[in-house]
Order: C-alpha cells, then sequence, then structure tokens
C-alpha cells in the first residue's frame, strides 16, 4: 500500500495539509494517509539545560507540547468528519515523541509522498527543513489554509517549472504518478530574452511515461522569476506546480533561495517540490 505521509506539526495548518494530502491520494485508490504529529516534549528529547528552557519558554507562545498535540489531533477530528468515506477509511492519526527533524526523517523512510501546509510555528519550520533536505522524498506543499474546492483534482492541470537541475529533475520524478493521470501538463522555462535551456531529456522522460506537455517560454517579471511562475499557474488555470526546491546546501539556501522562497510563500495552489 502507498503511503502518504501527512505532516501536522501545528493545529492550523492542519486542515490545510490533510485536504491536500486526500486530494493527491485520489489517483491512488489503495493510498494510506498516515496524519502525523511529533510532540516536540523537551523533558524527553533535550538534555542540555539550554535547550529545555528555550523549549518552556515557547509554551507561553504556542501551548505546551501536549496542549499542541491535543489541538492538533482535534483538527484532525473535525476534518475526518467531513472527509468522504473512501478517504477517511484509510486515513489514521499517529503521534510520535521526540525532536521534529530527527522523527519526521524516521517516519519518512517509508513513505511515497509527504504532504505539509505552509508552516507557521518553530515545530512546522523543523518539519518542513526535515521534509525538505533529509527526507530524501518528494513533498507537496500546500498554502496554509487551502481548501479543495468541489473536490477538485491537483493532477487536472500540472505546472512544470523546468530548470537543468538535479532538483527539478527529482520533482518531475517525484510527481510521475500525478503526471500521468493529468489532463494537461505545460512546461514552462523562465530565461533572459535570447536564451533558452535545454527541454529535448524533458520532454523524453515525460513521453516515455505517455505524458504530452505543452512548451512555454517566458522572461522573469521585475527580475523574479517566482512572480513569473505564479503568474503563468494563474493564467493557465493550473492546479498544481513542480519544481526543484533549494539548489545549494540548506544553511545557504535559507538566506539566498529565494525563488524557492517567494514562490512558497506567495502560492494559491499546491507545489510539487524536491531537493
Amino acid at each position: 500500500m502507498t503511503k502518504i505521509l501527512a505532516l501536522i506539526p501545528e493545529a492550523s495548518c492542519t486542515r490545510g495539509c490533510l485536504e491536500a494530502a486526500a486530494a493527491a491520494a485520489l489517483v491512488d485508490p489503495g493510498a494510506e494517509i498516515v496524519a502525523f504529529h511529533v510532540r516536540v516534549d523537551p523533558m524527553h528529547i533535550y538534555s542540555s539545560d539550554e535547550e529545555v528552557a528555550f523549549q518552556r519558554l515557547r509554551e507561553s507562545q504556542e501551548g505546551t507540547a501536549e496542549a499542541r498535540a491535543r489541538d492538533a489531533r482535534r483538527e484532525f477530528e473535525a476534518w475526518l468528519a467531513s472527509a468522504s468515506p473512501q478517504i477517511a477509511e484509510r486515513t489514521h492519526f499517529k503521534e510520535a515523541v521526540g525532536a521534529e527533524e530527527e522523527t519526521v526523517q524516521h517516519e519518512s523512510a517509508a513513505a511515497r509522498l509527504l504532504v505539509m501546509a505552509r508552516p507557521r510555528n518553530l515545530d512546522g519550520h523543523d518539519a518542513f527543513h526535515a521534509a525538505v533536505f533529509l527526507s530524501h522524498k518528494p513533498l507537496l506543499l500546500a498554502p496554509a489554509h487551502w481548501k479543495n474546492e468541489a473536490g477538485g483534482r491537483i493532477e487536472r492541470h500540472i505546472l512544470i517549472a523546468w530548470k537543468q537541475t538535479e532538483q527539478a529533475r527529482r520533482a518531475v520524478a517525484g510527481a510521475l504518478p500525478w503526471l500521468r493521470k493529468a489532463d494537461k501538463v505545460s512546461i514552462l522555462t523562465v530565461t533572459k530574452e535570447g536564451q533558452q535551456l535545454d527541454t529535448a531529456k524533458l520532454i523524453e522522460t515525460l513521453a516515455a511515461e505517455r505524458v504530452a506537455a505543452d512548451l512555454l517560454r517566458a522572461e522573469s517579471i521585475e527580475g523574479r522569476t517566482s512572480r513569473r511562475l505564479l503568474a503563468t499557474a494563474e493564467e493557465l488555470g493550473a492546479s498544481s506546480l513542480v519544481m526543484g526546491a533549494y539548489r545549494y546546501g540548506s544553511m545557504v539556501e535559507w538566506a539566498l533561495g529565494a525563488t524557492t522562497r517567494r514562490t512558497i510563500a506567495e502560492t494559491t495552489i499546491p507545489l510539487f517540490l524536491a531537493h
């Protein structure tokens, strides 16, 4: 059975995550959705006084680890009650106590796809970091409060943001189950005037999977590739976007990965990401 790991480190993003996970599961009738919450309890996982003190300081802003876990479970149960029977029967909640990044990395080993909604709190950002840089699995990232209106299909029209990088290739490979089921696939390369990116290998890869794609070329908007990607997605009515995430190492990318960071911050549709 295919495992879709829905990461819900914070209650406020639970519904958006589960909506995206359910939409992703529609392409595979045998897919299992595991809604996974890590209870980051400092008394169980940290050894130094400083680390314990920092986590305790969070409690005044975000509540205790127990309260955060309880809130996440409550949001899960509320969402599950409104889910379709075919999705509800293959979705369950799982909780583990541990450090966020290490526990997410361990749990993701058996997953085909990781799903998150855009993070807000510290646990959420730690889960996102683990999903992108440590899991070696594709990540479907939804806007924080994303709602799959009228049961729409995220694979209806998929836009691929193409660059000749390993990250982009991995993103396409990770999204293949959805690309195969797509009604329409478009490839967008964002280049400077007169410049072209080689898309022959990508088109060959997709053709081998019986995926036909339209090819689009455009320039950035005001020097920002992210604006062009999102503007094109909106113009096409794309239902999801596939792109490589953070070309360099994690420390460099947190500071300089502008295209990925801005796209994540501004998107209104789910993103298939891979590092």
